[in-house]
């Protein structure tokens, strides 16, 4: 084989491999452009997504507000409604506790005005009851004093019979003034000494009387 040949031959070689680098650098290109395109749809989707995802961020976030807005405005009109339910709670207890205090404050009063009255009462029966019993006991130891008075007058009326010493009436009421014996006889003496069964009798009267 000659020179000419094996430049020919190199020249083919040469020929086929820069359409073979060409041919495999236009495959590369339209790799490259599909891979783009392909990055590029992806990356619009993944845009879509994500613009999804705050397009449904923003409502949940404008939901969220609005609801929290009812519930504060919810919450505050319960909160006033209890604070007002809650003052009229308290000014009708109060009401009513005044009203059952000034109750029990009349009956306290009538209880005790019913006690008190009860008591005087019952202190004026005592004392009336006293003054009836200190008058009985006054007319008991007056009466007792006249008997007493009848029975020393008797009793003197007795002793001036058998010669004993009189009461002086007219001496304070129970002074006794003595009245002088006489002078007797022993036969005399001895009979006085022995007294008749109507000196005794009269002694046991006398004596009868006194007790009583």
């Amino acid at each position: 084989m000659g020179f000419a040949e094996e430049m020919a031959n190199l020249g083919e070689h040469l020929v086929s491999s820069f359409d073979n680098r060409i041919k495999d650098v236009k495959g590369i290109m339209a790799d490259t452009h599909n891979l783009r395109r392909d990055i590029r749809s992806g990356n619009n989707d993944l845009f879509e997504q994500t613009h999804n995802v705050l397009k449904d961020a923003r409502a949940f976030v404008r939901n969220a507000r609005n609801d929290h807005k009812d519930m504060a405005q919810g919450q505050r009109e319960n909160l006033a409604k209890f604070v007002k339910d809650l003052s009229n709670d308290t000014v009708q207890m109060l009401k009513a506790f005044a009203k059952g205090h000034r109750e029990m404050s009349k009956k306290q009063h009538h209880s005790l005005e019913t006690f008190v009255n009860n008591m005087c009462d019952e202190c004026d029966t005592f004392l009336r009851q006293c003054n009836k019993e200190q008058i009985k006991t006054h007319n008991e130891f007056k009466t007792a004093h006249q008997n007493f008075q009848r029975a020393m007058k008797e009793l003197e009326k007795h002793r001036a019979a058998v010669n004993f010493p009189s009461y002086d009436e007219s001496k304070g009421g129970g002074r006794i003034k003595a009245i002088p014996k006489k002078k007797t006889s022993p036969e005399e003496a001895s009979a006085k000494q022995k007294p008749s069964p109507k000196k005794k009798q009269a002694k046991e009267r006398s004596r009868r009387r006194v007790s009583k």
